[in-house]
């Protein structure tokens, strides 16, 4: 943008403006996850969002894979 609006710094993320919407566009460094706000702010909120659906998804995929104890005999 301009000097009044510099580009927000996302760690991990490169960051865009979208010339339609004037919002903020961040891609991931492998560039599997997108994430749009108009501020700094905005951005680091969806960041943290993402951070957590990405947790979620990684717990049940552990959840659903990881091997089970056996059962002690009573």
């Amino acid at each position: 943008m301009n000097e009044r609006h510099p580009v927000p710094v996302i760690p991990g993320f490169t960051v865009r403006e979208d010339p339609l919407t004037r919002e903020w566009v961040a891609v991931s460094a492998s560039g599997k996850y997108k994430i749009r706000g108009r501020t700094q702010r905005e951005l680091e909120q969806q960041r943290w969002a993402l951070y957590g659906r990405v947790l979620a998804e990684f717990r049940q995929a552990i959840a659903e894979t990881w091997p089970r104890p056996p059962s002690p005999d009573p």
